[in-house]
This record gives structure tokens, C-alpha cells and sequence, in this order.
């Protein structure tokens, strides 16, 4: 007999699904999310207001973290803008797009201080609710 808990089923949303469909979840206990990628507050504020920040882990989604760009709802979906595929010359200013890992994390920052989080919630979200989902706290 396999102890070990099988891996959830993983599918990514754009920040219109989850604003609009995350209500449909509510009462799940088998639904989880992550930070991976996510480059826009409005999903991280979503989740957390419907489902509860124990609910949403830390992820990296790492290779397109390292990458630079931002992801940008448009409509009910989302576009991938990487910096190598944007003219970047402005006649104001020089852009310069920083890594997509640390746009999430300016996301998952205005989503805590908006949503007034405490310390021990945000570090729940970074550790302590994937040591809870995955048994080893």
C-alpha cells in the first residue's frame, strides 16, 4: 500500500478566471493555489478573500521566473509579454523589465498590504501552508 499522498491536478488561470470563477470553489478542501507566475494582485486578492490565505502557496514556477516580462490579463484570458519580444525604446524613459519571479512577488506584496495580511499570514503562504498540505511541519 503507497503512503505517499498522490500529486494534486495543477491548472493555470488568468487573473479573470479566478476573479470570476473562484466563487464556484468555495468549500472545496481539496483545492490549492499558487503564487507561480502570477504577475497581477487582483488573483492573489481573489483567492485569498474567497478561499482564505491558507489556501495559497508560494510558487516560483521556476525557468519562467528567470525570465523577463510580465504576465498581463486581457480579457478572460492572458498574454506573455517577454522583454525580447517588446520595443522597449521610449523617448522618455529607458524600460527595462526586471525578472518575472520578482514581478510576483511585487504582486503578492500590494495583494498582502491591500488585503492587510499580517507577518505570520504572509509567512504562512511562503511555508507554512505547503508544510501543512504536504505533511511536513
Amino acid at each position: 500500500m503507497n503512503s505517499r499522498k498522490s500529486m494534486p491536478e495543477a491548472r493555470h488561470l488568468g487573473e479573470y478566471e479566478v476573479v470570476v470563477r473562484i466563487g464556484s470553489l468555495r468549500g472545496l478542501g481539496n483545492v490549492w493555489f499558487d503564487t507561480s507566475a502570477v504577475t497581477e494582485a487582483g488573483a492573489f486578492e481573489a483567492i485569498v478573500e474567497t478561499m482564505g490565505h491558507e489556501r495559497l502557496l508560494y510558487g516560483s514556477d521556476f525557468y519562467i521566473s528567470h525570465m523577463r516580462g510580465r504576465c498581463v490579463a486581457i480579457g478572460d484570458s492572458f498574454h506573455w509579454f517577454y522583454a525580447e519580444d517588446m520595443g522597449l525604446e521610449e523617448k522618455h524613459a529607458t524600460l527595462k523589465p526586471v525578472l518575472i519571479g520578482l514581478e510576483s512577488l511585487r504582486s503578492l506584496r500590494l495583494a498582502a498590504r491591500r488585503l492587510k495580511l499580517t507577518d505570520t499570514q504572509v509567512e504562512d503562504i511562503f511555508y507554512n501552508n505547503a508544510a501543512r498540505l504536504f505533511s511536513f511541519s
